[in-house]
Protein backbone atom coordinates (compact mmCIF):
# COMPACT_ATOMS: atom_id res chain seq x y z
CA UNK A 1 0.00 0.00 0.00
CA UNK A 2 1.62 3.32 -1.06
CA UNK A 3 1.04 6.83 0.48
CA UNK A 4 -2.68 7.53 1.59
CA UNK A 5 -4.36 10.27 -1.24
CA UNK A 6 -4.66 13.60 0.98
CA UNK A 7 -7.57 15.40 0.09
CA UNK A 8 -9.25 18.82 0.63
CA UNK A 9 -12.83 18.79 1.06
CA UNK A 10 -15.11 21.75 0.16
CA UNK A 11 -18.72 22.05 1.35
CA UNK A 12 -20.07 25.26 0.69
CA UNK A 13 -23.84 25.17 1.96
CA UNK A 14 -25.65 25.97 5.95
CA UNK A 15 -24.67 23.91 8.25
CA UNK A 16 -27.16 21.10 8.56
CA UNK A 17 -25.94 20.38 5.17
CA UNK A 18 -22.59 20.05 6.61
CA UNK A 19 -23.68 17.99 9.51
CA UNK A 20 -25.08 15.41 7.15
CA UNK A 21 -22.07 15.47 4.72
CA UNK A 22 -19.70 14.50 8.36
CA UNK A 23 -20.87 10.91 7.36
CA UNK A 24 -19.73 10.48 3.96
CA UNK A 25 -16.18 11.43 5.50
CA UNK A 26 -16.18 8.69 8.27
CA UNK A 27 -17.71 6.49 5.44
CA UNK A 28 -14.72 6.89 3.61
CA UNK A 29 -12.30 6.06 5.77
CA UNK A 30 -14.41 2.92 7.52
CA UNK A 31 -14.39 1.99 3.24
CA UNK A 32 -10.86 2.58 2.12
CA UNK A 33 -8.56 2.28 5.65
CA UNK A 34 -5.56 4.39 5.47
CA UNK A 35 -6.15 5.13 2.15
CA UNK A 36 -6.71 9.00 2.54
CA UNK A 37 -5.69 12.21 4.63
CA UNK A 38 -8.71 14.25 4.82
CA UNK A 39 -8.75 17.70 5.80
CA UNK A 40 -12.07 20.32 5.28
CA UNK A 41 -12.03 23.59 3.87
CA UNK A 42 -15.33 24.42 3.72
CA UNK A 43 -18.16 26.71 5.42
CA UNK A 44 -18.80 26.03 9.36
CA UNK A 45 -15.55 24.05 10.00
CA UNK A 46 -16.73 24.04 13.89
CA UNK A 47 -18.61 21.29 12.73
CA UNK A 48 -15.58 19.25 12.44
CA UNK A 49 -13.82 19.66 15.52
CA UNK A 50 -12.85 16.85 17.47
CA UNK A 51 -13.37 14.43 14.45
CA UNK A 52 -10.77 11.63 14.55
CA UNK A 53 -10.81 11.56 10.46
CA UNK A 54 -9.54 15.34 10.03
CA UNK A 55 -5.33 15.94 9.30
CA UNK A 56 -4.55 19.30 9.03
CA UNK A 57 -3.50 20.13 5.35
CA UNK A 58 -2.29 22.98 3.95
CA UNK A 59 -3.97 24.96 1.21
CA UNK A 60 -1.58 24.06 -1.26
CA UNK A 61 -1.40 20.15 -0.24
CA UNK A 62 -3.31 17.75 -2.22
CA UNK A 63 -6.65 17.48 -4.09
CA UNK A 64 -9.25 19.77 -3.59
CA UNK A 65 -12.15 18.04 -4.07
CA UNK A 66 -15.83 20.36 -4.05
CA UNK A 67 -18.45 17.90 -2.13
CA UNK A 68 -21.59 17.65 -3.10
CA UNK A 69 -24.95 15.85 -2.17
CA UNK A 70 -25.66 15.44 -5.90
CA UNK A 71 -28.73 17.32 -7.05
CA UNK A 72 -29.05 14.49 -9.82
CA UNK A 73 -29.76 12.50 -7.11
CA UNK A 74 -32.36 13.91 -5.89
CA UNK A 75 -34.07 14.63 -8.88
CA UNK A 76 -33.99 10.97 -9.78
CA UNK A 77 -36.76 9.83 -7.02
CA UNK A 78 -34.91 6.93 -6.10
CA UNK A 79 -35.54 5.97 -2.84
CA UNK A 80 -32.55 7.50 -1.20
CA UNK A 81 -31.66 9.47 2.16
CA UNK A 82 -29.25 12.81 2.22
CA UNK A 83 -26.90 10.62 3.34
CA UNK A 84 -26.67 8.61 0.36
CA UNK A 85 -26.44 11.93 -1.90
CA UNK A 86 -22.66 12.79 -0.04
CA UNK A 87 -21.85 9.58 -0.02
CA UNK A 88 -22.24 8.46 -3.63
CA UNK A 89 -20.93 11.80 -4.97
CA UNK A 90 -17.86 11.50 -3.26
CA UNK A 91 -17.58 8.20 -4.34
CA UNK A 92 -17.70 9.45 -7.87
CA UNK A 93 -15.00 11.97 -7.27
CA UNK A 94 -12.68 9.72 -6.00
CA UNK A 95 -12.99 7.04 -7.57
CA UNK A 96 -13.30 4.65 -4.66
CA UNK A 97 -16.02 2.56 -3.07
CA UNK A 98 -17.69 4.35 0.02
CA UNK A 99 -20.33 2.50 1.51
CA UNK A 100 -22.31 4.39 4.50
CA UNK A 101 -21.55 2.86 7.61
CA UNK A 102 -24.14 5.06 10.28
CA UNK A 103 -27.44 6.19 9.61
CA UNK A 104 -26.70 9.87 10.95
CA UNK A 105 -23.76 12.69 10.72
CA UNK A 106 -20.91 12.22 12.34
CA UNK A 107 -19.99 14.78 15.38
CA UNK A 108 -18.12 14.39 18.16
CA UNK A 109 -17.57 16.47 21.46
CA UNK A 110 -15.09 17.76 23.91
CA UNK A 111 -15.66 16.74 27.56
CA UNK A 112 -16.56 20.32 28.25
CA UNK A 113 -19.06 20.00 25.89
CA UNK A 114 -20.32 17.07 27.92
CA UNK A 115 -21.23 18.88 30.41
CA UNK A 116 -24.66 20.66 31.18
CA UNK A 117 -24.94 23.68 29.45
CA UNK A 118 -24.93 26.79 32.08
CA UNK A 119 -28.47 27.42 33.14
CA UNK A 120 -30.01 24.18 32.17
CA UNK A 121 -31.59 22.05 34.16
CA UNK A 122 -32.50 18.28 32.60
CA UNK A 123 -35.26 17.24 31.29
CA UNK A 124 -35.23 19.76 29.01
CA UNK A 125 -36.71 20.18 25.44
CA UNK A 126 -35.50 22.01 22.56
CA UNK A 127 -37.81 23.57 19.95
CA UNK A 128 -36.75 25.53 16.68
CA UNK A 129 -39.74 27.08 15.85
CA UNK A 130 -38.11 29.21 12.82
CA UNK A 131 -36.96 29.50 9.46
CA UNK A 132 -34.65 31.05 7.07
CA UNK A 133 -35.26 33.65 5.50
CA UNK A 134 -34.50 32.20 1.65
CA UNK A 135 -37.17 29.05 3.08
CA UNK A 136 -40.36 30.46 4.72
CA UNK A 137 -41.84 27.43 3.24
CA UNK A 138 -40.29 25.25 6.47
CA UNK A 139 -42.02 27.63 8.89
CA UNK A 140 -44.58 26.08 11.39
CA UNK A 141 -47.42 28.64 13.12
CA UNK A 142 -46.02 30.78 15.59
CA UNK A 143 -49.14 30.61 17.35
CA UNK A 144 -49.39 26.74 17.42
CA UNK A 145 -45.16 26.33 19.02
CA UNK A 146 -46.58 28.50 22.09
CA UNK A 147 -49.43 26.55 22.06
CA UNK A 148 -47.06 23.15 22.04
CA UNK A 149 -44.82 25.39 24.94
CA UNK A 150 -47.93 26.06 27.14
CA UNK A 151 -48.49 22.07 27.30
CA UNK A 152 -45.23 21.10 28.49
CA UNK A 153 -43.67 23.84 30.65
CA UNK A 154 -45.27 22.85 33.49
CA UNK A 155 -43.18 19.73 33.70
CA UNK A 156 -39.98 20.15 31.17
CA UNK A 157 -37.56 23.29 30.87
CA UNK A 158 -38.34 24.39 27.36
CA UNK A 159 -35.22 26.32 25.45
CA UNK A 160 -36.00 27.96 22.32
CA UNK A 161 -32.71 28.01 19.82
CA UNK A 162 -32.29 29.81 16.44
CA UNK A 163 -30.05 32.05 14.51
CA UNK A 164 -29.86 35.60 14.99
CA UNK A 165 -30.22 36.13 10.88
CA UNK A 166 -32.64 33.59 10.64
CA UNK A 167 -36.97 34.22 11.49
CA UNK A 168 -37.19 33.30 14.97
CA UNK A 169 -40.52 34.53 16.98
CA UNK A 170 -39.77 34.47 20.53
CA UNK A 171 -41.89 32.03 22.79
CA UNK A 172 -42.83 32.68 26.29
CA UNK A 173 -42.57 30.25 29.01
CA UNK A 174 -38.88 29.26 27.68
CA UNK A 175 -35.11 29.82 27.97
CA UNK A 176 -34.60 32.01 25.08
CA UNK A 177 -31.53 31.56 23.38
CA UNK A 178 -31.89 32.94 20.21
CA UNK A 179 -29.06 34.06 18.76
CA UNK A 180 -26.59 33.47 21.69
CA UNK A 181 -25.26 30.41 21.01
CA UNK A 182 -22.18 29.07 18.30
CA UNK A 183 -22.67 25.99 16.69
CA UNK A 184 -20.48 24.29 19.26
CA UNK A 185 -22.86 25.19 21.41
CA UNK A 186 -25.92 23.90 19.98
CA UNK A 187 -24.12 21.10 19.97
CA UNK A 188 -23.77 20.66 23.81
CA UNK A 189 -27.42 21.97 24.34
CA UNK A 190 -28.85 18.94 22.04
CA UNK A 191 -26.45 16.70 23.81
CA UNK A 192 -28.16 16.44 27.19
CA UNK A 193 -32.02 17.45 25.85
CA UNK A 194 -34.61 15.16 26.36
CA UNK A 195 -36.44 15.86 22.57
CA UNK A 196 -35.83 18.08 19.78
CA UNK A 197 -39.02 20.01 18.20
CA UNK A 198 -38.22 21.42 15.01
CA UNK A 199 -39.03 21.93 10.83
CA UNK A 200 -37.08 20.72 8.57
CA UNK A 201 -33.63 21.79 9.38
CA UNK A 202 -29.87 22.16 11.52
CA UNK A 203 -32.00 20.93 14.26
CA UNK A 204 -33.11 17.73 13.33
CA UNK A 205 -29.99 17.31 11.84
CA UNK A 206 -28.13 17.49 15.21
CA UNK A 207 -30.49 15.58 16.55
CA UNK A 208 -29.48 12.60 14.81
CA UNK A 209 -25.88 13.74 14.64
CA UNK A 210 -25.11 14.42 18.17
CA UNK A 211 -23.57 11.93 20.20
CA UNK A 212 -26.09 10.39 23.54
CA UNK A 213 -24.99 10.98 26.92
CA UNK A 214 -22.60 8.69 28.31
CA UNK A 215 -25.48 7.02 30.63
CA UNK A 216 -27.43 6.38 27.68
CA UNK A 217 -25.29 5.55 24.45
CA UNK A 218 -28.58 4.27 23.03
CA UNK A 219 -29.60 7.65 22.24
CA UNK A 220 -26.86 7.97 19.87
CA UNK A 221 -28.94 6.19 17.25
CA UNK A 222 -32.79 7.36 18.19
CA UNK A 223 -32.32 10.95 20.28
CA UNK A 224 -36.17 11.89 20.11
CA UNK A 225 -37.02 14.26 17.60
CA UNK A 226 -40.39 15.74 16.09
CA UNK A 227 -39.89 17.09 12.49
CA UNK A 228 -42.52 20.14 11.13
CA UNK A 229 -41.96 18.21 7.99
CA UNK A 230 -45.16 18.79 5.75
CA UNK A 231 -44.88 17.40 1.74
CA UNK A 232 -42.14 20.05 1.12
CA UNK A 233 -39.00 17.27 0.89
CA UNK A 234 -39.91 13.32 -0.10
CA UNK A 235 -39.76 11.83 3.76
CA UNK A 236 -37.12 8.99 2.53
CA UNK A 237 -34.65 12.09 1.84
CA UNK A 238 -34.72 13.59 5.04
CA UNK A 239 -36.21 11.16 7.84
CA UNK A 240 -33.83 9.47 10.39
CA UNK A 241 -34.80 6.29 12.63
CA UNK A 242 -36.28 7.06 15.90
CA UNK A 243 -37.45 10.74 14.60
CA UNK A 244 -41.34 11.64 13.82
CA UNK A 245 -41.85 13.35 11.07
CA UNK A 246 -45.37 15.03 10.33
CA UNK A 247 -46.52 15.90 7.06
CA UNK A 248 -49.25 15.15 4.54
CA UNK A 249 -47.56 12.66 1.89
CA UNK A 250 -49.90 11.45 -0.60
CA UNK A 251 -53.14 13.66 0.56
CA UNK A 252 -52.66 17.13 -1.16
CA UNK A 253 -52.75 17.23 -4.93
CA UNK A 254 -49.95 20.63 -4.87
CA UNK A 255 -47.18 18.60 -5.63
CA UNK A 256 -47.93 17.74 -9.09
CA UNK A 257 -45.73 20.23 -11.06
CA UNK A 258 -46.94 22.53 -13.96
CA UNK A 259 -43.47 24.38 -13.61
CA UNK A 260 -41.18 23.12 -16.46
CA UNK A 261 -38.23 23.92 -14.26
CA UNK A 262 -39.24 22.20 -10.88
CA UNK A 263 -38.29 19.28 -10.23
CA UNK A 264 -39.76 15.87 -12.00
CA UNK A 265 -41.95 14.84 -9.16
CA UNK A 266 -45.23 12.45 -9.18
CA UNK A 267 -48.11 12.96 -7.06
CA UNK A 268 -47.98 12.98 -3.51
CA UNK A 269 -44.42 13.15 -3.27
CA UNK A 270 -42.36 16.67 -2.67
CA UNK A 271 -42.73 20.11 -4.35
CA UNK A 272 -40.05 21.87 -3.03
CA UNK A 273 -41.10 25.13 -2.71
CA UNK A 274 -38.69 27.95 -1.03
CA UNK A 275 -41.37 30.93 0.02
CA UNK A 276 -44.87 30.61 1.77
CA UNK A 277 -46.02 33.80 0.17
CA UNK A 278 -44.29 36.26 -1.99
CA UNK A 279 -42.24 38.44 -0.36
CA UNK A 280 -41.96 42.21 -1.47
CA UNK A 281 -38.42 42.76 -3.22
CA UNK A 282 -37.56 39.28 -3.59
CA UNK A 283 -36.56 37.88 -6.81
CA UNK A 284 -37.68 34.20 -5.52
CA UNK A 285 -40.74 32.90 -7.34
CA UNK A 286 -41.08 29.34 -6.33
CA UNK A 287 -44.09 29.78 -4.00
CA UNK A 288 -46.37 27.93 -2.41
CA UNK A 289 -49.55 28.00 -4.42
CA UNK A 290 -51.75 26.45 -1.50
CA UNK A 291 -50.63 28.60 1.37
CA UNK A 292 -53.44 29.09 4.36
CA UNK A 293 -53.80 31.27 7.22
CA UNK A 294 -53.73 30.17 10.64
CA UNK A 295 -55.56 31.11 13.82
CA UNK A 296 -53.50 34.14 14.16
CA UNK A 297 -53.74 35.13 10.17
CA UNK A 298 -50.14 33.33 9.36
CA UNK A 299 -49.44 31.88 6.34
CA UNK A 300 -48.61 28.48 5.97
CA UNK A 301 -48.39 25.86 3.20
CA UNK A 302 -51.45 23.99 3.33
CA UNK A 303 -49.01 21.08 4.25
CA UNK A 304 -47.90 22.28 7.46
CA UNK A 305 -51.18 23.88 8.37
CA UNK A 306 -52.96 20.95 8.80
CA UNK A 307 -50.39 19.78 11.14
CA UNK A 308 -51.80 20.90 14.58
CA UNK A 309 -50.54 21.61 18.12
CA UNK A 310 -52.68 18.67 19.42
CA UNK A 311 -50.43 16.53 17.00
CA UNK A 312 -47.26 17.78 18.13
CA UNK A 313 -48.40 17.11 21.98
CA UNK A 314 -49.17 14.09 21.30
CA UNK A 315 -46.28 12.80 19.29
CA UNK A 316 -44.21 14.52 22.37
CA UNK A 317 -46.01 12.84 25.16
CA UNK A 318 -45.68 9.48 23.60
CA UNK A 319 -41.74 10.28 23.84
CA UNK A 320 -41.41 11.59 26.92
CA UNK A 321 -43.46 9.00 29.02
Amino acid sequence: MGEPRKIRLLRKQCPGDVTVFTAAIKALHISQPGAFLTDYHGYHPSLLENNPYITHLEPWEGQEVDTDYGYACMRSGRPFHFLYGYVENLSKQLGVHIELSDFRGDLYLSDAERELYPGLKPPYIVINAGSKGDITAKQWSNHRFQQVVDALRDRFQIVQIGGASDHHAPLTGVVNLIGQTTIRQLIQIVHRSSLVITGNSFAMHLAAAVPGTETNPDRQKIRPCIVLAGQREQRQWFHYPGHTALGTEGRLPCTFSTDADALPIGPGEACWVNKTVLIPGDRDRNICKSAIQDEKGQWLPQCLHRITARHVIEAAEAYLT
